[in-house]
């Protein structure tokens, strides 16, 4: 079961376990939670309200997941439960958790959640801690969606803002999704994974590359309004 399956990543992870011979049930907005008696073997813990969300909208969405009562949950949680962290050094998965923000805060929640009924429920919890990750359906608000949506409609000129001393630790959504199965099958119950490229990369160098695949020659305005 994949909650969340109608976001950017859930989308391409329904894909990609359908792909490697897995029953998937997809669970979006709209289709509600299956009926208890399916128990399924995995869930896969997606779903979110946005970066807005409180924290108590987060954990009411985990509660669910564990009604379903799978054999194994993978909580999908963010690298923004750290908080800022520094350019330049490596982050593992006990650094102090110093989240910013009701979005981080209802990551946090939902996973401290998870682990404390997952013994009392008969499930076994692994948490995914996603850094940042692109997908071919990436929203607006992130800056790589908003470059690649800008290019699509044959924008002439970029708004990118300043990417000249931002950088990121970013991969592809799909080395994601393979990383979530990967959990789902070989995961420690009880501890949580930097789901991560392990090296930086410039905002910079992304931009290139998008504008390197637009079917129309651009530049890039800075200037924002």
């Amino acid at each position: 079961v994949v909650t969340g399956a109608d976001g950017h990543v859930g989308r391409l992870l329904v894909r990609y376990l359908a792909s490697q011979g897995d029953e998937v049930v997809a669970l979006g907005r709209q289709s509600g939670y299956p009926a208890p008696d399916l128990r399924p073997d995995i869930v896969y813990h997606l779903a979110a309200s946005g970066m807005s969300a409180s924290p108590i909208e987060a954990l009411d969405m985990v509660r669910r997941a564990i009604n379903i009562q799978p054999r194994r949950l993978i909580v999908v949680g963010s690298s923004k439960q750290y908080g800022a962290l520094p350019v330049g050094v490596a982050v593992s998965e006990v650094h102090p958790r110093e989240p910013r923000g009701p979005y981080a805060e209802g990551k946090v929640l939902a996973e401290n959640y998870a682990f404390s009924i997952a013994r009392e429920r008969g499930i076994e919890v692994v948490a995914a801690r996603p850094f940042d990750h692109w997908a071919p359906w990436v929203p607006s608000r992130f800056a790589v969606g908003s470059w690649t949506e800008q290019a699509v409609m044959g924008a002439k000129t970029l708004r990118v803002g300043n990417t000249e001393v931002l950088v990121r630790d970013i991969l592809p959504a799909f080395d994601v999704c393979r990383a979530y199965r990967i959990l789902a099958t070989r995961g420690v119950p009880g501890e949580a994974y930097n789901v991560c490229a392990g090296m930086e990369t410039r905002l910079i160098d992304v931009l290139g590359m998008v504008i390197d695949h637009a079917r129309v020659k651009i530049k890039t305005d800075s200037a924002l309004d």
